[in-house]
């Protein structure tokens, strides 16, 4: 007998993860960089390994950095609640949350904490779908 994995857990971890990028997309789209990137990502430069990236590429061009990010945690964040393209998706988010882990998880201890979760839930639900958007293990019927 085949023991099914509980699915509707998965979902409901899958729809708060993918909502709350939509939900910090939104915001980096309302607020711009003034508020979401200057002050905590400059105070965080000197304990950051990406801090050359940051001050070299990111700052220069911190509106366009402001959109793009903010479009890929809408986009990724969309995708990834609504079941859509979930690997790529997954994928994408867990990017993003090793570049935060990367940049402010050694400044603010908390973010270090919650994009550490966020990474893991999102490897895992990449490692775990199956090619037609079901969960590995699971019936596609």
């Amino acid at each position: 007998m085949n023991a099914r994995p509980p699915d509707g857990w998965l979902q409901l971890l899958r729809v708060v993860d993918g909502g709350y990028f939509v939900w910090r997309g939104l915001f980096k789209v309302l607020n711009g960089p003034a508020v979401w990137l200057f002050p905590r990502v400059v105070p965080a430069l000197p304990t950051t390994p990406l801090a050359p990236v940051i001050r070299h590429f990111i700052l220069p061009h911190a509106v366009l950095f402001g959109w793009v990010l903010a479009a890929l945690e809408l986009s990724g964040g969309l995708a990834l609640a609504a079941g859509w393209l979930l690997r790529p998706a997954a994928l994408l988010l867990f990017a993003l949350n090793l570049i935060f882990l990367l940049t402010l998880g050694f400044k603010e201890p908390h973010d270090l904490a919650l994009n550490l979760l966020m990474a893991i839930l999102n490897l895992m639900f990449a490692a775990t779908v199956r090619r037609r958007g079901t969960w590995r293990g699971g019936s596609d019927a």
